[in-house]
């Protein structure tokens, strides 16, 4: 082989790496500048759409679909109307890791199976809707952007106002016939307390993910 030959090889094996991590770091740019402008939302959602591309991605999303499953099988039934437990911490990893779209996707998907595992009462797609919701906003919060503790309170009371205030009581007012007022205020006080605990947890549960660097990670896998 020419001797001009023999340096090619190595200089295009180093260029498709280098071109992998400045595509990397764009993406990761472009995820910080804001939170809830349409041009970072459609950003999200084009970045977490394309990890479905990736067997890697859909084995986490996979993973963390049955750790949200087990996890909802320790649900405490505080009444017909509540229901505390600890399955949207796999969810919040979910958006965190692979974006928006994948913490909807495991929220859904959680939600559906769980029923079929442990059904508890009519099946109401409404919960479905509001599981997904619920995903779509850590990973809206979360995917691309650091983890810090005025983050993660946004991020749980967002999610607390919309889902558990607005949407969930909807459903239930639809489902059991009761006034919305009503179920908001049987709800408020246990929500309301619950909440820092929660948000203290979601906060320790990511924080771990970061320091491992599993975001980076994954995204390199992707």
């Amino acid at each position: 082989m020419p001797g001009g030959q023999k340096g090619f090889a190595p200089r295009c094996g180093n260029r498709i790496p280098l071109l992998h991590t400045e595509e990397m770091a764009s993406d990761a740019a472009q995820l910080q500048k804001g939170v809830f402008s349409v041009k970072n939302i459609l950003n999200s959602i084009r970045l977490s759409a394309r990890n479905f591309n990736s067997i890697y991605a859909i084995a986490v999303c996979g993973m963390l679909l049955a750790l949200k499953i087990v996890l909802g099988l320790f649900t405490v039934d505080v009444s017909t109307l509540l229901k505390i437990g600890f399955s949207y911490l796999p969810v919040a990893a979910a958006g965190m890791l692979l974006g928006p779209l994948a913490g909807g996707a495991v929220g859904a998907l959680g939600d559906v199976l769980s029923y079929v595992v442990r059904p508890d009462g009519p099946y109401f797609p409404g919960f479905t809707v509001s599981a997904f919701l619920g995903g779509f906003l850590y990973g809206l919060m979360f995917y691309g952007k650091p983890v810090k503790p005025a983050r993660t309170f946004a991020a749980k009371a967002l999610v607390t106002a919309v889902v558990s205030f607005l949407l969930n009581p909807l459903w239930l007012s639809i489902l059991w016939g009761k006034a919305f007022w009503a179920i908001i205020s049987t709800r408020l006080a246990v929500n309301l307390a619950a909440f820092p605990v929660e948000a203290v947890l979601l906060l320790a549960v990511l924080k771990v993910l970061e320091r491992c660097r599993l975001p980076q990670l994954i995204r390199k896998k992707c």
